[in-house]
């Protein structure tokens, strides 16, 4: 390979693409700015390419171009709904990429969360690339193959698709573009790797504690906060926790919860809006998007992270507010036999619930109360370790 004098002594350059970044709080902005400052802090020059909607100006860290049309979510719903759509719909997000990559002068391109419908637009932009062996691709597969599919005839199609999707990878690899896959947890690994020849790594993405890398994370406080955090959806346990909390505080006086959530359909959700917003003076309850720094610094006011998540939707995948309750040494309440809390149950950093139900959650959030002690302590020992996150993708990078 030939390399000029002028590109072997230019700075490291990346490109972080999402089509589903937008303003709101949440993973996808979250991810995208642990993405840019630990590359930055690794010596890249970052961009990112976001949503048509995504407010630049907000994010000046960013260095976004909002230029995408459509978000990967509208276009999954939209074909799983009638799956005669798929070929239409992958070739116009084909001509989007193509078209938003057309400037394109980074070869190391990153994708933090993909879905069926982007896997053969990559691959046709990688094979008509004018020098696709200068280009390493990293993607995250966040969410397992059955990601918002509903039916088993769903799980079959779509499995397919990822099957030609990855063939179109594999054959786009023989150009010389180095392609890695990238998962969370050894059971997505699992999960994936039988659907692809190509070498899958298991990375968590980059944590967000940089935000608070200059702030005090251990404060006195006379009382435990029990927080709960992000956005409400299906499987993250909304609607038991007006029967989780009534419990808790019923059982334990030195116990409050500070609950921040951003809720899209508020009117679905009344009654646990209302039996939350009523519940006393020892419940803090609050909607709207937290900024990534602001979501940071409510996780690290709070001493005990509940994740009252459904075990069977969860099994596989990862949680980001796992990962940041781990990097800030905070202990947790999650469930028991999934892939994302293994760590931290056999750290003695969590108590775990093995019922999907009120009464089992407020019971592991009770008994964590009364262990606080030591749960802090192995917190504490598990933070350190989890510094080794961010740099486990670096490292990756470091290989091409």
């Amino acid at each position: 390979m030939n390399w000029s004098l002028s590109e072997l002594f230019a700075k490291k350059k990346a490109l972080i693409v999402d089509p589903s970044l937008a303003d709101e709080a949440g993973h996808h902005l979250n991810v995208t700015s642990a993405l840019v400052n630990t590359l930055n802090d690794a010596g890249y020059e970052t961009r990112t390419l976001a949503f048509r909607q995504f407010d630049v100006e907000a994010h000046p860290d960013l260095n976004a171009s909002p230029v995408f049309l459509n978000r990967c979510y509208d276009a999954v719903s939209s074909v799983l709904e009638k799956p005669s759509r798929y070929d239409a719909l992958v070739d116009k997000f084909s001509i989007e990429l193509d078209h938003a990559l057309s400037d394109c002068r980074e070869t190391t391109v990153i994708f933090p969360t993909l879905t069926f419908m982007e896997l053969p637009a990559i691959a046709e932009w990688i094979a008509a690339h004018p020098r696709p062996e200068r280009l390493t691709v990293y993607f995250w597969l966040v969410f397992g193959p059955e990601f918002l599919v509903r039916s088993e005839d769903q799980v079959k199609i779509v499995r397919e698709w990822y099957r030609e999707g990855f063939a179109q990878l594999e054959r786009a690899a023989e150009f010389g573009a180095r392609i890695h896959p990238i998962v969370e947890t050894a059971g997505l690994h699992e999960e994936w790797q039988r659907l692809t020849k190509l070498e899958i790594a298991t990375i968590r993405l980059p944590s967000m504690v940089h935000l608070l890398k200059d702030q005090s994370l251990q404060q006195e406080r006379s009382s435990i906060t029990i927080g709960y955090g992000g956005d409400v959806r299906v499987g993250k346990g909304f609607e038991l926790l007006p029967g989780v909390v009534e419990a808790v505080l019923e059982a334990r006086s030195g116990l409050r919860f500070d609950i921040r959530v951003a809720i899209d359909e508020p009117e679905t959700h009344k009654a646990e809006i209302d039996a939350l917003t009523g519940a006393g003076s020892r419940v803090s309850f609050k909607t709207g998007s937290l900024s990534p720094t602001r979501f940071q610094r409510f996780l690290a006011e709070c001493d005990l992270i509940l994740l009252p998540y459904d075990p069977e939707i969860y099994v596989l995948r990862g949680s980001s507010i796992c990962d940041e309750a781990e990097a800030l040494g905070l202990p947790q309440v999650v469930p028991a036999g999934v892939s994302f809390s293994h760590k931290t149950i056999t750290g003695g950093a969590s108590f775990s619930f093995d019922e999907y139900t009120a009464k089992a959650i407020a019971s592991a959030v009770i008994a964590a109360a009364d262990d606080m002690a030591r749960l802090q302590e192995n917190a504490e020992r598990m933070r350190h370790a989890v510094t080794n996150q961010n740099r486990q993708f670096l490292a990756l990078m470091q290989q091409g």
